[in-house]
Parts: structure tokens; C-alpha cells; sequence
């Protein structure tokens, strides 16, 4: 019934302050010893005096205005039943209703700056700004209790407690992280089998994969499009052709990307790549072609190597490569943009191994 209490010594007495309004009061917030808000039934009055006078600033809102917070003397919001937001930036004189998207009601409000707030409310409800209050979206609560008061310390760590003795925690600013369970790598036949799991997912637009070998630094070399948001496991995989990759230790680490340009690193796995068992030369790919193919051959052990392309003559028309190559799998493309249509031969020169294939440039 509008009954406003004081203390000035810390709480140890209480003096009644007068104010003409009768109705429910439901929340009151100061920024200093003076200024303050108090709101209620379809009203908010302010004070500039430590609540000796008070001025009404707004009348005619349907229901209860439930909490109020006021970042410093001019920006301030007020949340109330039925999904009640307003929104002030000059200390109350002024307030616009923002859409909230609900109807429930909405019971405590906090902001840590002028962009980022949360607001607590009916059967779990958490809603989440980054913009000041202009767009709202849902938290992940894990409860149906009714949550009346929310407090945030900075952008990650925060609590919010309510009834039959709910107390909810985030160190993620209330956001479900993408929850990485399990991520996997194992080596078989000249492939690398990638396995994930994940038990959540925020914004998830997807997975870069990346390598890294001791002969090169990082590099994408393929991607897994994410679940967005959800609080189910998902598994995911990737296989990656490591049979024209030199022998050694492999590393691998996904890249976790959400839809507004962020990302994080996982840990990094490794597996050993083994040297192959013998000499090899595979048959060129595409064959025939037009003008670039690609020639495989496989090192057990580290060679001085050559790759010669000939005509049917035996004449040569291209040293492909010729250098000392360590153990493991290769390719080279050879481009036959400047040679006429025709039957050509590949020749690999690895030691004591020598091998010599057909391929067919067909324009």
C-alpha cells in the first residue's frame, strides 16, 4: 500500500517516508544517497532528495512493474507482468516500451553496461540483450521455477535465484557453450578418421578442421556444418586422405565457429603417419585429362626422386621433380596446357626403383 522504509544506520532502524501513492510498490533502485526509483502497480516515481519527495513519471501501464535498474543517472530499465520491458535514457522523464517476446511475467532486471542485460521471470524464463534491450532472445535455465531476481557481476558470472530454493550459476553469461565431450583421431590405410562429440551447442555455425605436420604450420582442410543451438549430443566426423603426406606425426584441432564471427580452439590431437611400405607409383588422375593431372608416388624410405614426362618418341618433355625427398606420400600436378592431344608416359626414378605409367591428354 505504498509503503516506503529508510535506513540510515545500516538497517538497525527503519523511518517510514511519505508518498502519495497507495498502490503496491514492487521494486526500488538507487544510484547514490539521493537519487532513486521505486515501481508498482502501473507506476514509477522518482526522487532527487533520498525519498523525502517523490515525482510520478509514469501512469497507465497495465500490471505490476516488478524490478527496476538504473545503470547511472540517465539510462535505466523497468520490467513488469505480462513481458513488460521499458527503457529510459533521460533519468525517467521518458520511458519507450521494448518488445520482450513473452508474455510472462518478468520479475528482476540487470545490465552491466549499456548493451548487455539479462531479465529473470516466470517458470525459468531468462532473457538475454546484447543490444540494450532493442532485441531479446532465451537462455538455456534448466528449471520451470520461477526466477525472481538475477545479478550479474561482469559479461560471464552470474546468478539467478528463485522459488523452492532455486540458485542458478553461469561463468558463460548464460550462454550454452559448445560442449566438446569427446575428439578423437586415428590413422588407418592412408586415412585419418576424426571423431567429435558435442553434449551442447550455442550459435553453432560449424567445425574448421585443421592439420598441422612438422613440415608446415596450420591450415583448414575441411569443414563441419554445426547444430546452431541445442542441448542434444551430435556427433560428427571427418576423414581425411593422408596418403600423398609425407611420414611423421600429424596434429589436428577444430576450429568452433559462431554465426556472429566468433570462435575457439579444441585441444589438439595427434597421430602418427607411417612411411609407406614400398615404392609406389599410382596411375595419374583424371585420365584422360584436360589440361592438369595429378601423379601419386610413395617413398618407404627417403630417395633422391625424379619424375620425367615423355612422347611417344621417348622424347622428354617435362622433368616433374628432382630432388631428395624423405619417406612418404607425394603428388605432383603436371600441366599440359602448351602440349598437343596425344599418349604420353610418366616415368618415376626413386633409387633402384623405377616405374613408367601411360596417361592420355585428350582436349
Amino acid at each position: 500500500e505504498g509503503t516506503i522504509l529508510k535506513t540510515t544506520d545500516g538497517g538497525d532502524s527503519w523511518v517510514e517516508k511519505s508518498n502519495e501513492s497507495t498502490k503496491d510498490i514492487r521494486s526500488s533502485y538507487f544510484i547514490n544517497e539521493d537519487i532513486g526509483w521505486i515501481g508498482g502497480l502501473k507506476q514509477i516515481y522518482k526522487t532527487t532528495d533520498g525519498g523525502n519527495n517523490w515525482i510520478l513519471q509514469t501512469d497507465g501501464v497495465t500490471g505490476y512493474f516488478l524490478s527496476i535498474y538504473f545503470l547511472n543517472d540517465t539510462i535505466g530499465w523497468s520490467v513488469g507482468t505480462e513481458g513488460t520491458i521499458l527503457k529510459t535514457t533521460d533519468g525517467g522523464e521518458n520511458w519507450s516500451e521494448l518488445v520482450s517476446g513473452v508474455t510472462q511475467n518478468l520479475y528482476s532486471v540487470r545490465f552491466i553496461n549499456e548493451n548487455k542485460g539479462w531479465i529473470s521471470g516466470l517458470n525459468g524464463l531468462i532473457l538475454y540483450t546484447d543490444d540494450g534491450g532493442v532485441n531479446w532472445t532465451k537462455q538455456y535455465s534448466g528449471t520451470e521455477a520461477h526466477l525472481l531476481s538475477v545479478y550479474f557481476s561482469d559479461y560471464k558470472n552470474g546468478w539467478v535465484v528463485g522459488k523452492g530454493g532455486a540458485i542458478l550459476k553461469t561463468t558463460t553469461g548464460g550462454v550454452i557453450p559448445v560442449e566438446l565431450t569427446d575428439f578423437t583421431a586415428t590413422a588407418s590405410e592412408g586415412k585419418v578418421f576424426l571423431n567429435w562429440t558435442t553434449a551442447t551447442e550455442t550459435n553453432n555455425q560449424g567445425f574448421e578442421i585443421e592439420r598441422k605436420s612438422n613440415k608446415t604450420e596450420w591450415v583448414t582442410i575441411g569443414f563441419r556444418e554445426g547444430k546452431g543451438t541445442t542441448t542434444e549430443t551430435h556427433n560428427y566426423q571427418y576423414i581425411d586422405d593422408i596418403s600423398d603426406l609425407y611420414s611423421g606425426s600429424l596434429s589436428y584441432r577444430l576450429k568452433q565457429m559462431d554465426y556472429n564471427g566468433s570462435y575457439e580452439y579444441s585441444q589438439i590431437v595427434e597421430v602418427s603417419n607411417p612411411a609407406p611400405e614400398g615404392f609406389s607409383l599410382a596411375q595419374n588422375y583424371p585420365n584422360p585429362f584436360n589440361p592438369v593431372t595429378v601423379i601419386k608416388y610413395g617413398l618407404p624410405v627417403s630417395s633422391n626422386v625424379q619424375i620425367r614426362i615423355f612422347n611417344t618418341l621417348g622424347e622428354q618433355m617435362k622433368l616433374l621433380v628432382n630432388e631428395e625427398k624423405p619417406a612418404g606420400g607425394y603428388k605432383v600436378e603436371f600441366d599440359g596446357t602448351r602440349l598437343p592431344s596425344g599418349v604420353y608416359f610418366y616415368q618415376i626414378k626413386a633409387g633402384k626403383f623405377v616405374e613408367t605409367k601411360k596417361m592420355i591428354l585428350l582436349r
